[in-house]
């Protein structure tokens, strides 16, 4: 069998890598401290948060997780990381603070594969630390606010990027264990979110070429793994979870993803180029292969995604991956070239240029990067005046920012987002959420005043909603508090 491994070279001395290394982990560390100390702040980060923690509550006690496919709420997602984080929730008696941690472990332990697959194609330990904290500035970079945000993405990312690990670096005589436990790792990151299968595709696609029998013996694990997981969900939640995982209904328009694509390029443009280039000029070939066929897959899954209604920049996390391995073998490469200067130039060259860009674009568009976190200093108060509000109120609220609900200990009554996809694709008819807004059902009824522009639901059914509720309360400039008119 051929070896997979490439012996490591002696990590580097040079002090100006490591100080390059420093200064972006320190960058990193000084932008995501406000995150940090704001987390255990009941202010909603965005609205998915309240959407997982409802969810991780019906998993831990026993509550419906898989919704009829009529019903006002809806569960797109596969149901590990409802149990992951409950169980971490329960300790803590918050499901999303608990999310919020589990969202920053995961990132860390994302970053930290970045460093084994940058060691894996050849770098090493100070070039592929630059490469884990350009990863971790470029995610701060594309979307701050999903640093410490309560979403399972970066978890699904820290375990499949942990089976390709695994997967990749595996050796005789013990291949098929390693296999199994590549393929379990793998499969639990599509039962944590099922949009992380860019790097799975790479790797099979990767292996066609170069290590038949290690995708044989992968193939022969994953079924038996993924055979089991199927079986085991299906038992437990049957038809429900197939509907709602994979046939929600949702709007798409090639539109959106175009629209996406010229808002990224911009940022990613020279680390795509320079990520290119190393794919191709790297040596050994087979690690240059994979790392251009991950660029691949990433780059095509991401856009291909975009096209869905509330797809949001998570999609291209796993190209971040890509970029932040492929920048790493663009230094190797150029290292190893006949070019102008020495090795040690044409690294600090590009190393610098790398480092200085990434930096450089954080600053410019987040100039401010605090600003949203002083933002939830500032309007703590009010958030928790509204959440007290809602508890107190008797009988049910909907709430559009679902996390005021679930910290006013207010069961789930609508979502906003998957209820408004239902209704917008015809799949219901819009007549449960109508016929209770017209008898007032609600107590109160919270949505968000910058979404008014393009509300979640149909203009028609909030029409209707502002016509029997009206504001009685602004929270943080932009969350309306509605309540039934007389």
């Amino acid at each position: 069998m051929t070896e997979l491994r490439t012996p490591h070279p002696a990590s580097s001395a040079d002090p100006w890598e490591r100080a390059l290394v420093w200064i972006v982990l320190a960058m990193f560390a000084a932008l995501i401290a406000m995150p940090v100390y704001t987390l255990y702040l009941h202010v909603p980060r965005n609205n998915n948060e309240g959407w997982n923690a409802y969810n991780a509550l019906a998993a831990m006690n026993g509550g419906v997780l898989y919704p009829p496919r009529d019903a006002m709420t809806a569960n797109n997602y596969p149901p590990l990381s409802f149990y992951l984080v409950g169980l971490v929730g329960r300790c803590l008696g918050d499901y999303i603070i608990a999310g919020r941690l589990a969202s920053l472990v995961s990132l860390l332990l994302t970053g930290a594969n970045v460093f084994r697959l940058c060691r894996w194609i050849g770098a090493d330990r100070m070039l592929s630390a630059f490469g884990m904290a350009w990863f971790l500035l470029a995610i701060y970079a594309l979307r701050p606010g999903y640093i410490a945000m309560d979403d399972p993405q970066f978890l699904a990312l820290a375990l499949v990027s942990s089976g390709a690990v695994v997967f990749l670096n595996a050796e005789p005589p013990k291949l098929f264990q390693k296999m199994l436990l590549a393929a379990a790792l793998i499969v639990a990151a599509g039962l944590v979110k099922q949009n992380v299968f860019a790097l799975p595709a790479s790797l099979c696609t990767w292996a066609v070429f170069y290590d038949r029998r290690r995708l044989a013996l992968f193939a022969a694990a994953g079924a038996l793994v993924g055979g089991a997981a199927l079986a085991l969900l299906y038992g437990l939640w049957g038809q429900a979870l197939v509907d709602d995982v994979l046939f929600q209904p949702r709007l798409a328009a090639w539109q959106k993803s175009i629209a996406m694509t010229r808002q990224i390029l911009p940022l990613i443009s020279l680390f795509l180029v320079c990520a290119l280039a190393g794919s191709i000029l790297l040596r050994p070939l087979k690690k240059a292969a994979f790392v251009f066929l991950f660029l691949l897959w990433s780059a095509a899954a991401g856009f291909w995604m975009a096209s869905g209604a509330g797809v949001n920049y998570n999609i291209i996390f796993d190209l971040m991956i890509a970029l932040a391995v492929g920048c790493v073998a663009a230094v190797l490469a150029a290292g190893r070239m006949k070019l102008p200067g020495t090795e040690k130039i044409r690294r600090r060259s590009l190393l610098t240029v790398l480092a200085v860009t990434q930096a450089a674009l954080t600053l410019h568009y987040y100039h401010n990067p605090y600003a949203r976190d002083i933002d939830a200093l500032i309007h703590a108060r009010e958030w928790t005046g509204l959440t007290d509000q809602l508890a107190q109120a008797q009988g049910p609220v909907a709430c559009e920012v679902l996390a005021t609900c679930y910290w006013a200990h207010k069961p789930l009554e609508v979502d906003f987002f998957n209820y408004g996809q239902k209704l917008l694709t015809g799949a219901v008819p819009d007549t449960a959420f109508r016929e209770r807004i017209g008898r007032k059902y609600y107590a109160y009824v919270v949505v968000q005043k910058s979404g008014l522009q393009n509300p979640q639901l149909p203009v028609d059914t909030m029409q209707w909603l502002f016509s029997n509720y009206a504001p009685v309360r602004l929270v943080d400039g932009d969350t309306l508090l509605l309540a039934p008119r007389s």
